[in-house]
């Protein structure tokens, strides 16, 4: 055989490899190094946090706790803010060489998600703990990192209804009004906030409502639809543990048309976790965290858990042909659970967080890609699943998001110290190749409900004019024009609207983009 033959036989056998490789880990190499950032920060809290949220230049913010030991054994964890350039550095523009630390003034303040709003403000949520008590907090920072003075008290709210009470979501509504939601006096918890952080009088019960449907309820996570009602979802304790969901009319109320009285049980006969909840665009509800075996031999092991209902709350059987979707990662008895979901434009179902053995001593992030009609996605990874290692025997994907270019940024935990670690992924393989899909486009509005004109950005679109239509929720069309794109951006005046939701739809080339608004 010829030099010339051997080497291009050896060449062909690396380049298949390297297309097989990418196809079982799809990890983006130009973020960070080689797909992924590790931040030296040490946590040490091992659970459900390390939450992820995007501005509006593409930067991603996490909020994680910070740990500081002093006088030998003592500790104070503390609130940890870190923002990262698009390529994966950590951006040194935000607070302290791109680190913001905040005391709330106890020993335990543990953030636990994170968005930003139309401003690029970082708004957070966790709880902060007193000797016998726990409380809810909010805090708002300013888009450099420094707190919020138009907030709160100096940017922080606190809530407090019994012993443990504690913020594990919080969500935007198109009005800039903030829902957090959690758990307090053993029942889940949902507050609305104004956007100077006051309690929202026209929500629930003086600005909060209480949701019971068990011997402990708790809120995991919440969504907004595009017609104005809220999705909050979690968890049900007892004797044995189910998830729920619930929709909640604007006013906090139940929404007693959807499922059976405004709920849905999550309940397979075993136990059932709900860690996230998220909308497609067809107002489909995903729901997804972790279904638990328990067995006389072994101890409990489980598999990521997905669900899909209908708008009104019906289970979706023609997601997966059942409704529901259950995964392994590996082989034998493992724990697998599913801390965050992220859906794309398609309706591809990104389902992120970790799979470990029982002995919990070696744990990988790990995540599937599903198709919209709930199966999964063989072109992805192997056969739709990626599971990562980078290094360490303790790795947890935790918080995930599709960024402005539709690759899927996942944060979580690494190492012994649990620090924040960012990883992103290619979602889409063709041909057994990594395609770098290009931008889709977006809508984004910065509107207050009492504002006269709208402001507006769309992505993945040239400057131009584009025809669009303003809907009431009711589907009637209430006004219609052109909008000029000047770099990227628009503005709408809505000065003669009376009070209402209304949905801006503008028509591109190929597509029609929406969001919903609010006029007050």
């Amino acid at each position: 055989m010829s030099l010339k033959v051997s080497i291009l036989i050896i060449s062909q056998f690396l380049f298949i490899f390297k297309v097989l490789l990418a196809q079982l880990y799809p990890l983006d190499s130009t973020f960070g190094v080689n797909g992924h950032t590790i931040a030296d920060i040490t946590s040490n809290k091992d659970f459900v946090q390390n939450h992820i949220a995007m501005q509006s230049d593409g930067k991603i913010v996490i909020a994680t706790s910070s740990l500081t030991y002093f006088n030998g054994t003592e500790y104070n964890y503390d609130f940890c803010i870190i923002r990262y350039n698009t390529d994966g550095t950590i951006d040194n523009s935000f607070g302290e060489a791109g680190i913001v630390i905040t005391d709330l003034g106890s020993p335990n303040d543990i953030p636990l998600d994170i968005v930003t709003d139309f401003y690029d403000r970082i708004v957070v949520a966790g709880t902060s703990t007193i000797p016998g008590s726990w409380n809810s907090i909010v805090v708002r920072y300013n888009p450099d990192g420094s707190l919020d003075s138009d907030f709160g008290n100096n940017g922080i709210v606190t809530e407090n209804l019994s012993i443990m009470d504690i913020f594990y979501s919080i969500e935007l509504q198109p009005d800039g009004k903030i829902l957090a939601g959690g758990i307090g006096n053993f029942k889940g918890s949902l507050y609305r906030f104004l956007t100077d952080g006051s309690l929202d009088s026209s929500f629930g019960d003086s600005g909060k409502t209480s949701l019971q449907f068990g011997e402990v309820t708790g809120i995991r996570d919440i969504a907004y639809t595009d017609d104005g009602y809220i999705i909050v979802a979690g968890n049900i304790g007892g004797a044995i543990n189910d998830g729920f969901v619930a929709k909640l009319n604007p006013d906090g109320s139940l929404n007693i048309s959807f499922a059976s009285n405004g709920k849905y049980i999550v309940n397979y006969g075993s136990n059932e976790f709900i860690n996230a909840v998220g909308c497609q665009s067809d107002g489909k509800i995903i729901l997804a965290g972790t279904i638990g075996y328990e067995s006389p031999s072994i101890p409990m092991f489980g598999d990521f858990l997905l669900t899909r209902l209908l708008p009104n709350g019906i289970p979706d059987l023609t997601f997966n042909n059942s409704g529901v979707v259950t995964i392994k990662f590996g082989v034998g008895y493992s724990i697998n659970e599913c801390c965050s979901v992220s859906i794309n434009a398609n309706n591809d179902i990104f389902a992120v967080g970790y799979t470990d053995n029982l002995q919990l001593t070696n744990s990988r992030i790990a995540l599937a890609k599903l198709t919209a009609n709930g199966s999964l996605d063989f072109t992805y990874g192997s056969n739709g699943k990626v599971i990562s290692e980078f290094g360490s025997s303790k790795e947890k994907g935790m918080g995930s998001l599709l960024d402005y270019n539709d690759k899927l940024v996942v944060s979580g935990i690494y190492g012994a110290n649990i620090n924040p670690i960012l990883a992103r992924y290619e979602t889409v393989l063709i041909n057994s190749a990594i395609i770098h899909s290009a931008a889709k486009p977006g809508i984004m509005l910065f509107h207050n409900p009492d504002d006269l004109t709208i402001h507006g950005k769309l992505t993945g679109l040239t400057d131009g004019k584009y025809e669009y239509k303003i809907h009431r929720v009711s589907g009637d069309i209430f006004s219609e024009g052109c909008i000029s794109l000047q770099n990227g951006t628009f503005s709408i005046e809505v000065k003669s609207y009376i009070s209402g939701i209304y949905i801006l739809s503008v028509f591109g080339p190929h597509e029609v983009l929406s969001k919903s608004f609010i006029r007050i």
